[in-house]
Protein backbone atom coordinates (compact mmCIF):
# COMPACT_ATOMS: atom_id res chain seq x y z
CA UNK A 1 0.00 0.00 0.00
CA UNK A 2 2.88 2.30 0.62
CA UNK A 3 4.66 1.35 -2.24
CA UNK A 4 0.85 2.66 -4.74
CA UNK A 5 0.71 5.56 -2.65
CA UNK A 6 4.23 6.94 -3.23
CA UNK A 7 3.98 5.33 -6.80
CA UNK A 8 0.63 7.95 -7.32
CA UNK A 9 2.12 10.93 -5.49
CA UNK A 10 5.37 10.89 -7.38
CA UNK A 11 4.16 11.25 -10.36
CA UNK A 12 3.32 14.76 -12.72
CA UNK A 13 3.16 15.83 -15.74
CA UNK A 14 5.49 17.79 -17.63
CA UNK A 15 5.87 21.63 -17.26
CA UNK A 16 5.61 23.57 -20.76
CA UNK A 17 8.58 25.90 -21.89
CA UNK A 18 7.36 28.41 -23.77
CA UNK A 19 9.60 30.86 -26.69
CA UNK A 20 8.25 33.51 -28.60
CA UNK A 21 9.49 35.26 -31.21
CA UNK A 22 8.24 38.30 -33.10
CA UNK A 23 8.93 39.41 -36.46
CA UNK A 24 7.68 42.99 -38.03
CA UNK A 25 8.51 43.27 -41.55
CA UNK A 26 6.02 44.19 -45.02
CA UNK A 27 4.57 40.88 -44.83
CA UNK A 28 3.28 37.77 -42.70
CA UNK A 29 5.68 34.65 -42.47
CA UNK A 30 3.92 31.33 -42.53
CA UNK A 31 -0.23 30.76 -42.43
CA UNK A 32 -2.40 31.98 -39.36
CA UNK A 33 -3.06 29.10 -36.64
CA UNK A 34 -0.92 26.64 -38.65
CA UNK A 35 1.85 24.65 -36.72
CA UNK A 36 5.28 24.39 -37.29
CA UNK A 37 7.73 21.13 -36.86
CA UNK A 38 11.55 22.24 -35.53
CA UNK A 39 12.50 21.65 -39.25
CA UNK A 40 9.89 24.19 -40.78
CA UNK A 41 10.77 26.74 -37.84
CA UNK A 42 14.30 26.80 -38.52
CA UNK A 43 14.08 27.30 -42.30
CA UNK A 44 11.49 30.11 -41.71
CA UNK A 45 13.80 31.74 -38.83
CA UNK A 46 16.61 31.53 -41.71
CA UNK A 47 14.46 33.06 -44.34
CA UNK A 48 13.31 35.78 -42.45
CA UNK A 49 17.06 36.42 -40.81
CA UNK A 50 18.20 36.97 -44.83
CA UNK A 51 15.70 39.25 -45.71
CA UNK A 52 16.22 42.90 -45.64
CA UNK A 53 13.85 45.66 -43.41
CA UNK A 54 12.86 42.95 -41.03
CA UNK A 55 12.94 43.48 -36.75
CA UNK A 56 12.86 40.09 -35.19
CA UNK A 57 12.10 40.38 -31.03
CA UNK A 58 12.71 37.71 -28.95
CA UNK A 59 10.51 37.54 -26.28
CA UNK A 60 11.53 36.56 -22.67
CA UNK A 61 10.51 32.59 -22.16
CA UNK A 62 8.30 31.37 -19.49
CA UNK A 63 8.10 27.57 -17.59
CA UNK A 64 4.47 26.84 -16.57
CA UNK A 65 2.45 24.25 -15.77
CA UNK A 66 -0.42 22.29 -18.15
CA UNK A 67 -3.55 23.58 -17.89
CA UNK A 68 -2.39 27.24 -16.60
CA UNK A 69 -1.70 30.69 -18.40
CA UNK A 70 1.10 33.30 -18.50
CA UNK A 71 1.72 36.99 -19.81
CA UNK A 72 4.89 37.78 -21.30
CA UNK A 73 4.93 41.79 -21.20
CA UNK A 74 7.76 44.00 -22.20
CA UNK A 75 5.87 47.12 -22.12
CA UNK A 76 5.53 50.61 -20.72
CA UNK A 77 2.58 51.00 -18.45
CA UNK A 78 0.27 54.11 -18.11
CA UNK A 79 -0.01 55.88 -14.74
CA UNK A 80 -2.34 54.44 -12.25
CA UNK A 81 -5.08 57.48 -13.60
CA UNK A 82 -5.07 55.78 -17.11
CA UNK A 83 -7.00 52.30 -16.98
CA UNK A 84 -5.68 49.10 -18.43
CA UNK A 85 -3.65 50.63 -21.32
CA UNK A 86 0.19 50.08 -22.56
CA UNK A 87 2.44 50.81 -24.87
CA UNK A 88 4.69 47.84 -26.33
CA UNK A 89 4.19 43.98 -26.62
CA UNK A 90 1.66 41.51 -24.57
CA UNK A 91 1.63 37.83 -24.55
CA UNK A 92 -0.53 35.43 -23.77
CA UNK A 93 -0.03 32.07 -23.66
CA UNK A 94 -2.63 29.41 -22.33
CA UNK A 95 -1.82 25.72 -21.83
CA UNK A 96 -5.47 24.02 -22.02
CA UNK A 97 -5.14 20.56 -22.54
CA UNK A 98 -4.01 17.33 -23.57
CA UNK A 99 -5.22 15.35 -26.64
CA UNK A 100 -2.92 12.21 -27.94
CA UNK A 101 -0.05 13.51 -26.60
CA UNK A 102 -0.40 17.06 -28.29
CA UNK A 103 -1.52 20.12 -26.13
CA UNK A 104 -3.83 22.43 -26.74
CA UNK A 105 -2.28 26.29 -27.11
CA UNK A 106 -4.20 29.18 -27.20
CA UNK A 107 -2.09 32.80 -27.44
CA UNK A 108 -3.36 36.19 -27.80
CA UNK A 109 -0.59 38.69 -28.66
CA UNK A 110 -1.78 42.34 -28.05
CA UNK A 111 0.37 45.78 -29.74
CA UNK A 112 0.11 48.82 -28.16
CA UNK A 113 1.21 52.21 -29.79
CA UNK A 114 0.30 56.15 -30.27
CA UNK A 115 3.29 56.62 -32.57
CA UNK A 116 1.78 54.69 -36.05
CA UNK A 117 3.62 51.57 -36.66
CA UNK A 118 6.43 51.97 -33.55
CA UNK A 119 5.77 48.61 -31.61
CA UNK A 120 9.28 48.56 -29.59
CA UNK A 121 9.35 51.07 -26.59
CA UNK A 122 11.91 53.50 -26.86
CA UNK A 123 13.40 54.96 -23.31
CA UNK A 124 14.31 58.10 -24.95
CA UNK A 125 10.95 59.31 -26.52
CA UNK A 126 8.79 61.57 -24.98
CA UNK A 127 6.50 60.52 -22.74
CA UNK A 128 3.16 58.91 -24.90
CA UNK A 129 -0.04 60.68 -25.21
CA UNK A 130 -2.30 57.86 -23.30
CA UNK A 131 -5.68 59.24 -25.12
CA UNK A 132 -3.69 58.42 -28.92
CA UNK A 133 -2.80 54.70 -27.54
CA UNK A 134 -4.41 51.95 -29.94
CA UNK A 135 -4.02 48.78 -28.51
CA UNK A 136 -4.44 45.64 -31.50
CA UNK A 137 -4.70 41.96 -30.62
CA UNK A 138 -5.18 38.64 -32.32
CA UNK A 139 -5.38 35.14 -31.08
CA UNK A 140 -4.20 31.98 -32.60
CA UNK A 141 -4.80 28.02 -31.08
CA UNK A 142 -4.19 24.66 -32.51
CA UNK A 143 -3.01 21.31 -31.08
CA UNK A 144 1.32 21.39 -30.49
CA UNK A 145 3.48 18.30 -30.18
CA UNK A 146 6.56 18.78 -27.92
CA UNK A 147 8.82 21.16 -29.88
CA UNK A 148 6.55 22.65 -32.30
CA UNK A 149 5.31 26.87 -33.02
CA UNK A 150 2.29 28.06 -33.37
CA UNK A 151 2.09 31.23 -35.97
CA UNK A 152 -0.43 33.79 -34.71
CA UNK A 153 -0.64 37.42 -37.19
CA UNK A 154 -1.92 41.11 -36.66
CA UNK A 155 -1.58 43.90 -39.07
CA UNK A 156 -0.24 47.02 -37.43
CA UNK A 157 -0.99 50.16 -39.62
CA UNK A 158 1.21 49.31 -42.24
CA UNK A 159 3.26 46.60 -40.85
CA UNK A 160 2.58 43.05 -40.66
CA UNK A 161 3.48 41.20 -37.62
CA UNK A 162 4.35 37.44 -37.19
CA UNK A 163 4.22 35.84 -33.59
CA UNK A 164 5.80 32.62 -33.21
CA UNK A 165 5.27 30.75 -29.98
CA UNK A 166 7.07 27.32 -29.38
CA UNK A 167 5.98 24.89 -26.56
CA UNK A 168 8.55 22.33 -25.31
CA UNK A 169 7.71 19.67 -22.53
CA UNK A 170 10.24 19.63 -19.77
CA UNK A 171 10.78 16.72 -17.15
CA UNK A 172 11.36 18.36 -13.29
CA UNK A 173 15.35 18.32 -13.86
CA UNK A 174 14.79 20.88 -16.90
CA UNK A 175 15.39 19.11 -19.69
CA UNK A 176 13.04 18.39 -22.57
CA UNK A 177 10.51 15.20 -21.64
CA UNK A 178 9.31 13.08 -25.46
CA UNK A 179 5.77 14.62 -25.10
CA UNK A 180 2.99 16.29 -23.06
CA UNK A 181 1.43 13.06 -22.72
CA UNK A 182 4.32 11.38 -20.85
CA UNK A 183 3.70 11.03 -16.86
CA UNK A 184 7.01 11.14 -14.98
CA UNK A 185 8.50 10.25 -11.85
CA UNK A 186 9.72 12.17 -9.21
CA UNK A 187 11.36 9.80 -7.42
CA UNK A 188 14.01 7.20 -9.07
CA UNK A 189 13.88 3.40 -8.65
CA UNK A 190 16.20 3.66 -6.02
CA UNK A 191 14.98 6.34 -4.28
CA UNK A 192 11.32 4.91 -4.60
Amino acid sequence: MIQRVVSERGVISPQVYATSRIIVGSQFYGTANAVLSAAQFKELIGTIRSTQGIQEITAPSVTMKMGTQATVEMTRAAPPEVKDKFIGCKLELGTLKRDKGRLEVLIKPAFATDNGDALLIDPKAEPPDWSRVLILGTQASNLLSTGETLIAHLPVGEKRVTVLVTMTALRPDGKPATGFDQNLSLLSPDEN
